[in-house]
């Protein structure tokens, strides 16, 4: 998908199940791709360049995201912990204000992250992932601390747990 104005969105789904997504390019869309819900979503070997935000995955439980690259204004991967949602982070490199966020965290849920990743935050407070009930939008603006239990998981020697706010373990 090519854009002109950020306003493209090549995928858009309201509940995925058994999805995949590979070998898909993107550049100056919104997004690559915004899903609502469902269940086991794989997105590889994808790269969106030059846009407001890299994928939006919603609900969906079961989530793997693998060697992807995102270059975007806003957020690189973005889920919600609405459910006992688990994902998976492989060997992504993520450059966006806000690189991981987890928003509308009211159920425990994990997100693990493995190999070899680059979270490269642009927001001044020096976080790569967020969790909490509201989004981080905004530069000394952290979200509303999660109601419910978010495990992060860093299986990657590379990232630096200083830059995760919000995880009840890590």
């Amino acid at each position: 998908g090519t854009g002109a104005d950020l306003s493209v969105l090549p995928v858009d789904i309201k509940s995925a199940s058994n999805f995949v997504m590979e070998n898909c390019t993107a550049t100056k869309v919104h997004s690559l791709i915004q899903n609502t819900s469902g269940w086991n979503i794989t997105i590889r070997n994808c790269e969106v360049t030059e846009s407001g935000r890299g994928m939006a995955l919603g609900t969906v439980q079961g989530a793997t995201i693998e060697n992807v690259k995102v270059d975007a204004t806003k957020y690189g991967i973005r889920m919600d912990a609405g459910y006992n949602n688990n994902a998976t982070i492989k060997d992504c490199q993520i450059r966006a204000f806000i690189p991981v966020v987890v928003r509308k965290a009211s159920v425990n849920s994990s997100v693990v992250f493995n190999g070899t990743n680059t979270m490269t935050p642009t927001n001044t407070d020096g976080l790569w992932c967020a969790i909490g009930t509201s989004e981080y939008e905004a530069n000394g603006v952290m979200p509303t601390a999660p109601t419910a239990h978010v495990t992060v998981t860093l299986n990657d020697a590379g990232l630096n747990p200083a830059g995760v706010y919000g995880a009840a373990n890590l």
